[in-house]
């Protein structure tokens, strides 16, 4: 950002956040809630987020750029993550581990327990905790889905209990979907930032390409309306992005790419209605975020095997660090 030193504050703070944790922990909400747009999908299914992706929260002291990661279903540094015969799930965790290397504070997202479970750190839990022991950044623990609480008293020995790792500077109990104790957290990540001026101009809310950000969104909508392997065995890969301003609309062609030819023929569907109804939600879904009108044509290929090699991956728009 070009900006002259008057426009910066004293003791403005600017730096980068990770959002870690299990899959739907809410990390993807959150970081939609705190920018104020939608710019990261969220399911309910795993492995809903693959690449990093930023948001930019500004405020009036701070530049809080939060980069969502992949959940950390398979951690850094456990032999299942390397030993994975899907290259897919090698480089999701490949990005996890890279956001939480490149940052200047964690914020690891956890689940408060609601009826009938128990309050203290479980197994999956104390190895995310594991993998992040070896990072010497600040780590802060947001315990989130505290609305769902039956009895907000069973808050106080999950903190507890968190406490006892001694993992965590600060422990804050948060609602990504209703906004509850978004600003305490937001005041624990401002305060441990580096003193500086910000990194993007003050108007941005994202530095991901639009064709990344449509991309996402359709693939948003093949999490919705499929089930079983379908969702994780398809990627998504804008191939044109043309710009008609004086009609205000915007065509989009892209193409969906699935492992087997059974798996196409259920994506598409019966008279291909399944393809039909997943670019009727994901055009007005990019209508939001684009603001304008939008011509959308999803193609289906095939392409065997494309999850098991980082070829394969790169084949698709994935940019595999080995």
């Amino acid at each position: 950002m070009t900006s002259s030193e008057q426009e910066i504050p004293a003791g403005f703070r600017s730096g980068f956040a990770a959002l870690a944790g299990r899959p739907n922990v809410g990390k993807s909400t959150l970081l939609n809630y705190l920018i104020g747009e939608v710019i990261t999908i969220a399911t309910p299914k795993p492995q809903t987020t693959r690449k990093r992706i930023r948001g930019i929260v500004n405020q009036a002291n701070s530049q809080i750029v939060l980069v969502d990661t992949p959940g950390l279903h398979l951690m850094p540094g456990d032999d299942r993550a390397r030993k994975s015969k899907f290259a897919l799930n090698r480089y999701m965790v490949a990005e996890a581990k890279a956001a939480l290397s490149e940052v200047d504070l964690v914020v690891l997202l956890v689940e408060a327990r609601g009826r009938g479970q128990r309050p203290d750190v479980d197994d999956e839990d104390r190895l995310v905790m594991d993998s992040l022991r070896r990072i010497s950044c600040p780590r802060l623990l947001a315990i989130n889905k505290v609305d769902v609480l039956d009895n907000k008293e069973r808050l106080l020995p999950m903190i507890d209990a968190y406490h006892e790792t001694g993992l965590f500077a600060e422990i804050i109990p948060i609602s990504a979907r209703e906004g509850d104790g978004t600003e305490a957290l937001l005041a624990a990540i401002e305060s441990r930032l580096p003193e500086g001026p910000p990194y993007f101009p003050q108007d941005m809310i994202t530095d991901q390409p639009e064709r990344l950000l449509v991309a996402e969104f359709i693939r948003e909508q093949v999490l919705l309306h499929t089930d079983q392997e379908i969702p994780y065995r398809t990627a998504v890969e804008v191939e044109a992005f043309e710009e008609e301003p004086e009609r205000d609309l915007v065509r989009i062609y892209a193409t969906l790419f699935v492992e087997r030819d059974s798996q196409k023929a259920i994506l598409i569907g019966k008279q291909g209605r399944g393809i039909k109804a997943i670019g009727t939600a994901a055009r007005q879904s990019i209508e939001a975020l684009l603001g304008c009108k939008v011509f959308l044509d999803l193609r289906v290929k095939v392409k065997s095997g494309w999850t098991s090699s980082n070829l394969g991956l790169r084949s698709v728009g994935y940019d595999p660090r080995s």
